[in-house]
């Protein structure tokens, strides 16, 4: 089963971006670029490019080159995975 299928993981992610991004309605844009980054239909994230660099580069590479859609999304991902 994909990890967006998953209730748990679903609760787990809504939760996780409560506490950085506090304002509802930045909330609701962050959850829109996680659906778009999950679902990899739209915009930048959505391109052959991008679907065949996620098996060539490293994922915060993918993200400075792929990421540029998800205006609030790109810089977290960006810091968690440069830790």
């Amino acid at each position: 089963q994909p990890p967006y299928n998953d209730q748990e993981i679903a609760n787990g992610t809504k939760a996780t971006f409560r506490r950085p991004f506090p304002d509802p309605v930045v909330a609701s844009v962050v959850r829109y670029e996680m659906g778009t980054f999950v679902s990899t239909s739209n915009g930048t994230m959505g391109e052959i490019e991008a679907f065949c660099d996620k098996y060539n580069v490293t994922p915060i590479m993918w993200w400075y080159v792929h990421g540029h859609d998800a205006k609030y999304l790109r810089p977290v991902a960006i810091k968690i995975l440069s830790q």
